[in-house]
């Protein structure tokens, strides 16, 4: 049986779930109301089904929590080939390229949407979203221990993810408000 919210961060997935449940509604509507439009903009559509997937699919990663499977197994692969100190400079280098891939994602997406704002801001709603996916997985101790302070009995990292899918579920209806316009 799957309890929802069985810990003592149940306020923390609460808050995650109930955000990325949220963005996931509201890109779904979006990329529904593109299908029927097509020729406003035709990427719309694209955009809001994207959106929708990643939204969706981290939606249901706060109810079964993948994430914490996903570092585990690599925490046990890289336990099988070197100690557990060495760890900690393979995780700053894997962050230190995370960052360096935020900021080409961010990069493109202002090239590929500057005339889009409401697409750009979607875009950097879930790239953000999916970099701090990233980080939890690669678990550096510093990182967590900042993303998992309690801050009125909600971790720091909720507040996080609330704050992505607000720029995500922004950034989607104003692409779509946007492309009705066009109509």
């Amino acid at each position: 049986m799957i309890t929802l919210f069985p810990n003592r961060w149940s306020a923390t997935r609460a808050v995650g779930f109930i955000s990325y449940f949220g963005a996931s509604i509201v890109c779904g509507v979006s990329w529904l109301e593109a299908r029927r439009h097509p020729r406003s903009y035709p990427e719309s559509d694209r955009l809001a089904l994207v959106l929708t997937l990643i939204e969706s699919l981290l939606c249901l990663d706060m109810l079964f929590e993948w994430r914490f499977d996903l570092r585990s197994a690599f925490t046990n692969l890289f336990l099988e080939f070197q100690p557990y100190s060495a760890r900690h400079p393979l995780q700053i280098n894997l962050l230190c390229g995370l960052v360096l891939l935020l900021i080409l994602g961010l990069g493109m997406a202002l090239h590929r949407f500057k005339r889009r704002k409401g697409a750009l801001l979607a875009v950097i709603g879930v790239t953000l979203s999916l970099t701090l996916y990233s980080t939890e997985i690669i678990s550096l101790h510093e990182t967590d221990r900042g993303l998992y302070h309690l801050v009125s009995g909600v971790m720091v990292i909720a507040f996080l993810w609330a704050f992505a899918c607000a720029l995500t579920l922004l950034g989607i209806r104003m692409e779509a408000q946007s492309a009705a316009r066009r109509i």
